[in-house]
């Protein structure tokens, strides 16, 4: 897997009428990726899941911000720069599977997730450009799938955990001429939650179905000036 990508970007803000910010942007984005997966077969109850990804990002940004207040340029809060961001990571997964039956299927699976880092584009001032990090989650997920009374009563039962690591947010931070939201690594935090699925065929021509989930979301860090 390869991309890349350009784009240009100007912000015009006229924050009164004698204040007004022009700012020019530019940014060009690589990222490739390599997968990679293989089953093992212990026995014919049990299948092992092996896979991964390499992921690799690079970003080259300029930006040239100038503020113009009274008719004139003011150069303290007028600025310029290029900046470089770049991020690599190696995300395996891990699955198992056991079928008792050929009604049930049991399941258990490990992994790890990756979005990479960035700039922000609207921010004014030198420390609001960035770059933020990656943003990283290590996940947990067990279940029960079936398939019972000749295939016409379904139940599936799942079980996840997720825990994030400089998870990205965004906050309100003073610009060059007013507040602004850019995105920073804010917090951790973890997820974890409950989903049942039901379903029951009662002919050919009508098959009821029912679905709950039940979701907790909790920070365990949370920092931010």
């Amino acid at each position: 897997y390869a991309q890349g990508d350009k784009w240009h970007q100007t912000n015009r803000e006229q924050t009164t009428a004698t204040t007004l910010t022009l700012s020019l942007l530019d940014q060009s984005s690589t990222s490739y990726a390599l997968f990679a997966l293989a089953n093992v077969h212990p026995s014919e109850q049990f299948t092992l899941s092996l896979g991964g990804r390499y992921s690799w990002d690079k970003k080259d940004y300029s930006i040239d911000t100038k503020v113009f207040a009274g008719g004139g340029l003011n150069a303290g809060s007028s600025f310029a720069g290029k900046l470089k961001g770049e991020w690599n990571r190696v995300t395996p997964r891990v699955t198992l599977q056991y079928k008792p039956s050929d009604n049930a299927m049991l399941f258990a699976n490990w992994s790890k997730g990756y979005k990479g880092g960035g700039f922000n584009s609207r921010g004014t001032r030198p420390e609001n450009v960035g770059p933020y990090n990656p943003e990283n989650v290590t996940s947990y997920e067990a279940g029960i799938k079936t398939d019972l009374a000749g295939r016409t009563i379904r139940f599936n039962l799942t079980g996840f955990l997720n825990k994030f690591k400089d998870l990205q947010g965004g906050v309100t931070r003073p610009g060059a001429v007013r507040a602004e939201s850019v995105t920073v690594n804010v917090a951790a935090a973890e997820t974890w939650g409950i989903e049942a699925e039901a379903l029951f065929r009662l002919s050919q021509q009508f098959t009821l179905s029912a679905n709950v989930g039940y979701l907790k979301a909790k920070f365990t860090k949370f920092c931010d000036d």
